[in-house]
Formats: C-alpha cells, structure tokens, sequence
C-alpha cells in the first residue's frame, strides 16, 4: 500500500515501481505484476543496471521464461559491460536449481568473458558447447555473440577462435561467427571479401554487432 501510494505521488519515480516489484516478486502469484512494475521502472530510468537486474532476477527464475531472461541478459551485457559480476551470481542461482541447464553454462562463459577472464571462460565456453551446436545456436544466439563481443573488447579473439577451432562440428556450424572473428584478427572487414557470399551476409552482420568500428565494414544497404 506505501508503494502504491507514493507511486500515486510520483508516478514517474523509477525507485517506487521497483521496490513494488521486488514485494511483487517474493507474493505468490504476482510474478507477471512485479516484470510489469520493473519493466515500468526500466521505462522511467533506462540507464540503471539495477533495474534491469531485477527484471533479469525475476525472469531467469520463472518457469518457462529462459527466453526472455537471455535476451535480456544480451541487452545488459552490451549496455553495462560491468555486468558480468552480477551475471555470474545469476547463474550460480540457476544452476543451483538445474545444474543441466543449458542457458546458465553458456552465460557463466559470456559473465566471465564480461569480465576479462578468459581462461576460466574459455574453460566455461568449452563445457557449455555439448549437444547439438545448432540448437545451441537457436536458444542462445545472444549469449554466443555476447562471448566474442567480449573477446573484442578484451583482445582475445584468439583465444576465442582457437577455443572454437578445437571443435570441427562447431566451427561449421558457426562459421559466420568464426570468420566475422577472422576479420577482426585481420584487422580488417576487408577479408571477408574472399568468404562465400552466404557466409560473409551474416558474418557482417555480426561484425555490426560485435565490432562496428572495424576498418572496412561497409554500411548496411536497403
């Protein structure tokens, strides 16, 4: 009811529809309120990570929500870099209730990569990449790039291409990915030219994700 109430006073205070969500998110079947009252507050205040924690909190631990928990987790990551601690302990959440769960492998590799420790994630990366590469890819296509746009960042795109080399199944079936990593290692958006027209579409349009400053990346055509 205070909540309520000093959203009444202020509606346009991000801090009050959050903390509404927070009570929402631990009332007993009030979940879909509390990702309205944090999506409300994310409106007000786009810029703080915190909210959009909270959101992130509250989606990775609802059933048959994983899907919007990643794309959120790929719209942190790439607004707030810092956001690897965070994502790391999200994990540990998950994973202490499905410790199979596929998602949570795949951000524990991107939360370390966020966060500049690429042994440990390339570590992680490797136990994540089991199964089949290309329904990986469908469920977690944010959190695989996410990886490599930490590679960039950090400058370790070798230590991402070498990890991906190990795997030949991986490497064709994420060929965009590897040869938009390939590019960056040559400095240059200039050798996908020699890349299969197939391949070099999507590896450019990673590379606008990954690396727009790139040297040579054409712009988009309409």
């Amino acid at each position: 009811m205070a909540c309520r109430k000093a959203i009444e006073l202020n509606p346009t205070f991000a801090g009050s529809w959050n903390t509404l969500g927070s009570i929402l998110g631990q009332t007993p079947g009030r979940r879909a309120d509390a990702e309205m009252a944090f999506r409300r507050a994310i409106e007000l205040a786009p810029g703080a990570a915190v909210l959009w924690n909270n959101l992130l909190i509250l989606l990775a631990l609802t059933p048959k929500r994983a899907a919007d928990a990643e794309m959120v987790s790929r719209e942190t990551c790439q607004t707030f870099p810092s956001f690897g601690r965070i994502l790391l302990g999200i994990c540990d959440l998950v994973q202490e209730r499905d410790n199979s769960d596929r998602f949570a492998r795949l951000y524990r590799a991107v939360a370390l990569g966020q966060l500049g420790d690429f042994p440990r994630a390339s570590v992680a990366l490797e136990d994540a990449l089991t199964g089949d590469p290309i329904d990986l890819l469908s469920i977690g296509q944010g959190a695989i790039e996410t990886f490599p746009a930490a590679a960039v960042t950090s400058g370790r795109v070798r230590d991402c291409l070498d990890l991906i080399d190990k795997k030949k199944d991986w490497k064709d079936a994420w060929r965009p990915i590897y040869e938009a990593l390939q590019a960056v290692e040559a400095g240059s958006a200039e050798y996908l030219k020699r890349i299969a027209v197939e391949i070099r579409n999507p590896a450019l349009e990673i590379l606008r994700r990954i690396a727009p400053q790139l040297p040579g990346l054409p712009e988009r055509t309409s």
